[in-house]
């Protein structure tokens, strides 16, 4: 049941070897780690070498750069694992992380596992949504938490992905996305299994504080239209097949237009 894990390097070399500490204390053993370097300017395709430096089971891959979704799609290229996930560099995982995740698949008719977080934000950490619990979900009730604000939501980094699925289906992150490339791939996956495990225990530590910009801001600009974009595209893909799924993401549009108005 091998895992790659994927992490998209772009000037975040500073954030890598605590990342990578992590990730080499995970009581589950059986991964690789692929570090892609996104065209890094400020050395840290060098320091994603150095984290390499006698690690068998890291592989470093440098590319252009072409974003976070370029990079990801490169690593689910390389990958060579049965599941793949993809934490930010600049982020901490429990040592649990992977064990957890994994174990879901105990149940062949697992589509994808999910896993809570914590949110630190303005130097303050709490658990996202503490008051769930661990369910089995059937696709519809999956697209429904994936796309509200106070569940899961489309974050790559608390998915374990199959990569039977992913290959069966040639899914692929959306290159032409800037901002809220995770949501589209998750809804597609999820559009494509029968059965979701959401157990909420908090194994990822989602920093907002480490120079991660607001999505949505009061200007209209390329990263904001990029967004809004997003959500056309899920409404698109859902169209004719999850109406529910399609109807949320053009509410979701409409609100988020609505706050450039004026």
């Amino acid at each position: 049941m091998k895992i790659s894990v994927v992490l998209s390097v772009y000037n975040t070399g500073r954030f890598l070897p605590d990342a990578m500490e992590a990730l080499m204390a995970q009581t589950f053993r059986d991964f690789e780690i692929l570090l892609i370097d996104d065209g890094s300017t400020d050395g840290s395709g060098g320091e994603c070498e150095r984290q390499a430096a006698g690690r068998e089971r890291v592989r470093v891959f440098h590319k252009e750069n072409g974003g976070l979704s370029s990079a990801r799609n490169m690593g689910i290229d390389q990958a060579q694992g049965e599941y793949i996930i993809f934490p930010d560099p600049d982020d901490r995982v429990e040592p649990d992380y992977l064990e957890k995740l994994v174990s879901a698949y105990d149940d062949p008719d697992v589509g994808l596992s999910v896993c809570g977080h914590f949110l630190i934000k303005n130097g303050k950490e709490e658990i996202w949504n503490p008051r769930a619990k661990r369910e089995v979900l059937d696709q519809d009730t999956a697209l429904r938490l994936v796309m509200r604000q106070d569940s899961f939501m489309g974050y790559a980094w608390n998915k374990l992905y199959r990569m039977d699925v992913i290959r069966r289906s040639r899914l692929r992150f959306d290159e032409e996305l800037r901002v809220i490339q995770d949501l589209p791939f998750a809804v597609r996956y999820i559009s494509l299994c029968d059965k979701t495990v959401y157990d909420p225990v908090p194994l990822y530590h989602y920093s907002r504080d480490n120079g991660g910009a607001t999505l949505f801001r009061k200007k209209l600009g390329e990263k904001e239209l990029s967004g809004l974009k997003a959500y056309e595209k899920i409404a698109e893909t859902m169209h004719g097949s999850h109406p529910e799924t399609e109807a949320t993401a053009y509410a979701s549009l409409s609100e988020r237009a609505l706050r450039f108005i004026g």
